[in-house]
């Protein structure tokens, strides 16, 4: 087989490249969530008048949900559907983040980050199980290029978790307006 043949049979589709977006961006606001949340603590504290120490659960209870939960997600991606997985993970993470934004006093963000913690559970390991059953045996063969496919799927996978890391404490820093990050005004556009 010539060397075009075999390069462009190892390259990614559309259908391809979309589904590593949408992983992307999932793991990325996953991601990007902790980040950003970690650099408006202090002024979350000064909103609801406590010492930043006691918003530690607003953080511990969202990690600790997440690593709880993520072979049980998993588990449940393998039983009723990655994509129904994710959607519901990304539904939960999206309507818990409105909640989370109007929470009314440290009790309510910390129950709703641990709630949070669930959809992001849902979304982190099912994003990497999709990327990595979309380029492997579970699609029609290529013959001599699926194990090719396979592992470059792999790699990619592991690069996008690494490289969504680093976005997420970029964007996550950026996301937060100037007010919030200096502490000149509360989150949530609390006053």
């Amino acid at each position: 087989m010539e060397p075009n043949t075999v390069s462009e049979s190892l390259a990614f589709s559309r259908a391809d490249k979309l589904v590593i977006a949408a992983c992307a961006i999932s793991m990325l606001i996953v991601q990007m969530d902790w980040f950003a949340l970690n650099l408006a603590l202090p002024a979350i504290g000064r909103r609801f008048n406590v010492p930043t120490t006691d918003l530690q659960w607003v953080v511990s209870g969202y990690m600790l949900s997440i690593g709880a939960l993520m072979v049980t997600a998993g588990r449940l991606a393998d039983i009723y559907g990655r994509r129904k997985v994710i959607v519901i993970g990304l539904a939960i993470f999206g309507i818990v983040s409105a909640i989370c934004g109007s929470a009314p006093d440290e009790i309510w963000l910390i129950v709703a980050r641990v709630v949070h913690g669930i959809g992001a559970a849902l979304i982190f390991p099912v994003s990497i199980a999709v990327v990595s059953s979309t380029f492997s045996g579970a699609r029609p063969s290529r013959s001599h290029t699926e194990p090719a496919m396979a592992k470059r799927s792999r790699d990619n996978a592991g690069a996008m978790t690494s490289q969504t890391k680093r976005a997420a404490s970029t964007f996550g820093g950026c996301a937060l307006p100037r007010n919030i990050a200096s502490g000149r005004a509360s989150p949530a556009g609390h006053a």
